[in-house]
């Protein structure tokens, strides 16, 4: 998952953004991300908060939330500033220094 996420942007860093490619849509890529995450962000700065003391599992499951997410970081100035989808993205984003 975080591998696609990041082959993704890479694209569309590289050969620019794409309404008829659904590889290069910044906008499908980030919901496809968002969709994909297995928990509420408010549950996951709760666990950021203490995730040194937290099992090995759910540091792993952390993780893997990070690495879904950073590539984002690449294409959020692509959506609209007043679109929600970016708003959430970057409320995202704003998470992962805080994950392990």
């Amino acid at each position: 998952m975080g591998e696609s996420a990041r082959v993704r942007a890479y694209m569309i860093q590289e050969f620019g953004a794409c309404e008829s490619d659904a590889a290069r849509e910044p906008a499908l890529l980030c919901t496809y991300v968002l969709e994909n995450i297995d928990m509420a962000r408010t549950e996951a700065a709760s666990m950021a908060q203490d995730w040194r003391s937290r099992p090995r599992e759910q540091l792993l499951h952390l993780r893997r939330i990070k690495n879904m997410v950073a590539p984002l970081a690449t294409v959020r100035h692509l959506l609209d500033v007043d679109d929600l989808l970016r708003q959430e993205v970057e409320a995202w984003l704003a998470l992962i220094p805080k994950l392990p």
